[in-house]
């Protein structure tokens, strides 16, 4: 991989170093056709293309990859005072930029925009801790059944506009109502009211633990309601109370340009601009990284860790999250319907193979749905999650199925590692008698294809918490259980139901781990790693980074940067 980034960064246009406190040159893009060439000696195993492959020949791969150059910006000066705040950075995401309304889906390349441009009552901070944004003080009622919240005072939108309670109403109500919306996580909610110009009022059906945790989410966007219902393409061009606008996009498209907001209620922020691109290339990716090109890219290629010159750091990011095989339960004259199968299947998987080969080891296999590192999380699949292809292949020849069958495995083909877990996937089954045929799609494509339920499984993963993956998966109103997967569960729904509500937080885990036990007696959803990517910086001061243990981008206020928090 070293030998890869020297050639190709040697045809490049050499860039500067980046991040400077000084306004960045005006980027001069330029478009370049660069080829690749990879030879794998024998014997080796390597990953080539982003495809897992075992060599026993010399082999020669070609490949043309359309680079788009852009001059980086200035190197950091020495001193915190002279080097934030920083003018610009330009982050890499891993999908096209779709759409920005939340009453519609919105993939995580758009989420992250969403996430920086918009104001929420309560932000996660770095360490997942949901605090008061938007919000000035709240208080929850002993029984947990009222939660007044007051706003702040003289909240603004990034065109200097007044933010009134009225736009939170409007916006609970508009969203809350939408069909996407993960109405489990809303479930415990009776009404929200205004006491005055600046008090809420949630009245709640149930007390529920998980609600402030749930309000630091990409959901309560608040936007203004008199330019909502006037404009509709307003999205296309939103007003923010976050901590930045978006100043350029256009939707559908590969590039998004965030300007700092001038009247957020914890501004000014470290970062001025903050340039959000989609590069497809994973190999392009390294190279921009490495020359300067890009500041921040989080889905790095997993084995290229060591590749980068010194004033790249690159870690693993656990993003709350585990990489499974989803199954279309509406698909019901799949042999995949068949318990036995799912079961057989599971079985059959080598994790730690995937982990290796697929991921670089910097993934672990998993032993149940939730991931590892937290009480949620418990052992609940057959034989710890360790390969029994002896037990797999008498489990299937109780089946219709014994001789095997064909199956498709769908995945998104831009993210690190995916399609490369399914062609390890692959080979394990192939020893059933299992035939996959491996699909990479975009990850625009594959939203497409799981809202109208146009897939037979997928190699996916989750980045959540528990309770909303377990409210996505099994619950009334959640995205798998009703629309992309159909895995309507009742005894789960009412167990996590239950879980929801109980306030004895032993309890609460021990219903949790039942909820795991119930699911891996189903196998909908076959566990495979926990999720990890890995990320690479050149930012000083870890001014730009991820909140702990999810998707979410965060980014420093000036005044924490500059006294090093």
């Amino acid at each position: 991989m070293k030998a890869r980034i020297a050639l190709l960064l040697s045809i490049l246009v050499v860039a500067s170093m980046i991040l400077t406190a000084c306004p960045a040159p005006t980027p001069q893009v330029v478009e370049k056709v660069v080829q690749q060439t990879v030879v794998v000696e024998k014997p080796v195993e390597k990953v080539v293309q982003q495809t897992v492959v075992v060599e026993k020949q010399v082999q020669v791969t070609q490949q043309v990859v359309k680079e788009v150059v852009v001059t980086p910006t200035a190197a950091p000066t020495a001193s915190k005072a002279a080097q934030f705040p920083l003018a610009k950075i330009r982050v890499s995401t891993g999908g096209t930029i779709t759409q920005l309304d939340p009453t519609k889906t919105i993939v995580a390349p758009a989420g992250m925009v969403a996430l920086l441009a918009n104001g929420y009552l309560f932000r996660w901070n770095v360490n997942h801790d949901s605090l008061p944004e938007l919000v000035d003080k709240y208080t929850i009622a002993q029984d947990g059944l009222a939660i007044t919240m007051t706003l702040k005072p003289n909240l603004k939108y990034s065109d200097g506009s007044a933010l009134t309670i009225d736009d939170v109403l409007y916006n609970w109500d508009r969203i809350y109502k939408a069909a996407i919306t993960d109405k489990g996580l809303t479930k415990d909610v009776e009404s929200l009211t205004a006491l005055n110009a600046s008090t809420l009022l949630w009245k709640m059906k149930n007390p529920a633990p998980d609600f402030l945790q749930y309000l630091g989410r990409i959901f309560l966007q608040i936007h203004p309601k008199a330019k909502i219902e006037s404009d509709p393409k307003y999205f296309e061009h939103p007003l923010s109370s976050g901590p930045y606008y978006v100043k350029e996009w256009i939707p559908n498209s590969n590039r998004a340009l965030l300007e700092e907001n001038p009247y957020y209620v914890n501004g000014p922020m470290a970062v001025k601009q903050i340039e959000i691109v989609y590069v497809s290339d994973l190999t392009s990716r390294v190279l921009q990284l490495s020359q300067g090109t890009l500041d921040y890219v989080n889905d790095l290629p997993l084995g290229t860790a060591a590749d980068y010159p010194p004033q790249v750091k690159t870690f693993g990011v656990p993003i709350a999250g585990t990489m499974l095989i989803a199954i279309n339960a509406a698909k019901t004259d799949s042999p995949l319907a068949n318990n036995d199968v799912r079961h057989a299947i599971s079985l059959a998987i080598d994790r730690e193979a995937v982990a290796k080969k697929a991921f670089f080891g910097i993934m672990e296999p998993s032993t149940g749905l939730i991931y590892p590192g937290i009480p949620e999380a418990s052992n609940a699949l057959a034989n710890g999650g360790k390969r029994d292809l002896a037990a797999a292949k008498a489990l299937l020849a109780k089946t219709p199925y014994a001789k095997g069958f064909k199956m498709t495995l769908m995945t998104w083909g831009q993210r690190a590692g995916w399609t490369n877990g399914v062609l390890v996937i692959k080979e394990n089954l192939a020893e059933l008698g299992i035939d996959v045929t491996a699909d990479p799609v975009d990850d625009a494509v594959g939203i497409d294809r799981q809202n109208k339920g146009d897939f037979e499984a997928a190699f996916v993963g989750t980045s959540s918490f528990p309770l909303s993956v377990y409210m996505g998966f099994f619950s009334k109103g959640g995205v798998w259980a009703e629309t992309w997967g159909r895995t309507k569960n009742e005894p789960l729904w009412d167990l996590i139901n239950k879980a929801t509500i109980e306030t004895d937080t032993a309890k609460r885990v021990e219903m949790y781990h039942q909820v795991n036990q119930m699911e891996a007696d189903d196998m909908w959803f076959i566990p495979v790693t926990n999720r990890v990517e890995l990320h690479g910086s050149r930012v000083p001061g870890d001014v730009y980074t991820f909140v702990k243990l999810s998707q979410n981008p965060y980014v420093k206020t000036l005044a924490d940067a500059l006294a090093g928090k």
